[in-house]
Protein backbone atom coordinates (compact mmCIF):
# COMPACT_ATOMS: atom_id res chain seq x y z
CA UNK A 1 0.00 0.00 0.00
CA UNK A 2 2.91 2.35 0.72
CA UNK A 3 4.46 1.86 -2.71
CA UNK A 4 1.10 2.55 -4.34
CA UNK A 5 0.76 5.85 -2.42
CA UNK A 6 4.36 6.80 -3.30
CA UNK A 7 3.76 6.25 -7.05
CA UNK A 8 0.44 8.11 -6.95
CA UNK A 9 2.10 11.15 -5.33
CA UNK A 10 5.02 10.97 -7.77
CA UNK A 11 2.78 10.79 -10.84
CA UNK A 12 0.49 13.58 -9.64
CA UNK A 13 3.49 15.83 -8.84
CA UNK A 14 4.92 15.20 -12.31
CA UNK A 15 1.53 16.02 -13.86
CA UNK A 16 1.29 19.30 -11.97
CA UNK A 17 4.86 20.30 -12.91
CA UNK A 18 4.21 19.39 -16.58
CA UNK A 19 0.99 21.42 -16.64
CA UNK A 20 2.76 24.40 -15.05
CA UNK A 21 5.19 24.46 -18.01
CA UNK A 22 2.85 23.28 -20.76
CA UNK A 23 -0.19 25.53 -20.29
CA UNK A 24 1.69 28.85 -20.64
CA UNK A 25 3.46 27.50 -23.73
CA UNK A 26 0.16 26.49 -25.30
CA UNK A 27 -1.39 29.86 -24.44
CA UNK A 28 1.56 31.69 -25.98
CA UNK A 29 1.35 29.59 -29.14
CA UNK A 30 -2.41 30.20 -29.47
CA UNK A 31 -1.93 33.95 -28.98
CA UNK A 32 0.87 34.08 -31.60
CA UNK A 33 -1.27 32.08 -34.03
CA UNK A 34 -4.23 34.40 -33.49
CA UNK A 35 -2.18 37.54 -34.10
CA UNK A 36 -0.67 35.99 -37.27
CA UNK A 37 -4.17 35.18 -38.55
CA UNK A 38 -5.32 38.74 -37.77
CA UNK A 39 -2.35 40.19 -39.68
CA UNK A 40 -3.04 37.95 -42.68
CA UNK A 41 -6.74 38.90 -42.58
CA UNK A 42 -5.92 42.61 -42.54
CA UNK A 43 -3.48 42.14 -45.43
CA UNK A 44 -6.14 40.26 -47.40
CA UNK A 45 -8.74 42.99 -46.76
CA UNK A 46 -6.29 45.72 -47.79
CA UNK A 47 -5.28 43.87 -50.95
CA UNK A 48 -8.91 43.22 -51.86
CA UNK A 49 -9.83 46.88 -51.31
CA UNK A 50 -6.89 48.04 -53.45
CA UNK A 51 -7.85 45.58 -56.18
CA UNK A 52 -11.43 46.87 -56.27
CA UNK A 53 -10.19 50.46 -56.40
CA UNK A 54 -7.93 49.60 -59.33
CA UNK A 55 -10.80 47.88 -61.13
CA UNK A 56 -13.06 50.92 -60.70
CA UNK A 57 -10.32 53.27 -61.90
CA UNK A 58 -9.63 51.16 -65.00
CA UNK A 59 -13.28 50.54 -65.86
CA UNK A 60 -14.75 52.54 -68.75
CA UNK A 61 -16.73 55.54 -67.55
CA UNK A 62 -19.62 55.40 -70.02
CA UNK A 63 -20.17 51.84 -71.09
CA UNK A 64 -22.77 51.23 -73.79
CA UNK A 65 -25.29 48.67 -72.63
CA UNK A 66 -27.22 46.45 -74.98
CA UNK A 67 -30.40 44.53 -74.37
CA UNK A 68 -31.31 41.04 -75.51
CA UNK A 69 -34.88 40.49 -76.62
CA UNK A 70 -36.10 37.10 -77.90
CA UNK A 71 -32.89 36.13 -79.68
CA UNK A 72 -32.00 39.51 -81.15
CA UNK A 73 -30.05 42.53 -79.97
CA UNK A 74 -32.04 45.65 -79.16
CA UNK A 75 -29.96 48.82 -79.62
CA UNK A 76 -30.32 51.62 -77.08
CA UNK A 77 -30.30 54.41 -79.69
CA UNK A 78 -33.39 53.24 -81.55
CA UNK A 79 -33.81 51.09 -84.62
CA UNK A 80 -31.23 49.96 -87.13
CA UNK A 81 -27.55 49.30 -86.71
CA UNK A 82 -25.68 46.05 -86.62
CA UNK A 83 -24.48 43.91 -89.51
CA UNK A 84 -27.65 44.20 -91.60
CA UNK A 85 -27.55 48.02 -91.64
CA UNK A 86 -24.00 47.86 -92.98
CA UNK A 87 -25.16 45.67 -95.90
CA UNK A 88 -23.85 42.40 -94.52
CA UNK A 89 -26.02 39.52 -95.67
CA UNK A 90 -24.69 36.93 -93.19
CA UNK A 91 -26.20 35.90 -89.86
CA UNK A 92 -26.89 39.39 -88.61
CA UNK A 93 -29.63 40.38 -86.23
CA UNK A 94 -32.97 39.48 -87.89
CA UNK A 95 -34.86 42.61 -86.81
CA UNK A 96 -32.15 44.92 -88.12
CA UNK A 97 -32.02 43.01 -91.41
CA UNK A 98 -35.77 43.35 -91.91
CA UNK A 99 -35.62 47.05 -91.06
CA UNK A 100 -32.78 47.51 -93.56
CA UNK A 101 -34.75 45.81 -96.32
CA UNK A 102 -37.87 47.84 -95.54
CA UNK A 103 -35.93 51.09 -95.49
CA UNK A 104 -34.25 50.21 -98.83
CA UNK A 105 -37.54 49.36 -100.54
CA UNK A 106 -39.28 52.46 -99.17
CA UNK A 107 -36.57 54.89 -100.30
CA UNK A 108 -36.56 53.87 -104.01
Amino acid sequence: MRSFAFWAVTISTAAVIASVFTLPLLYSYAQALQSEVMLETDFCKTTSRDLWQSMYQLAPQHRAKRGWLFGQWVPDAGTGGGAAAAGYEGDGAPASKVQFIISQSGSS
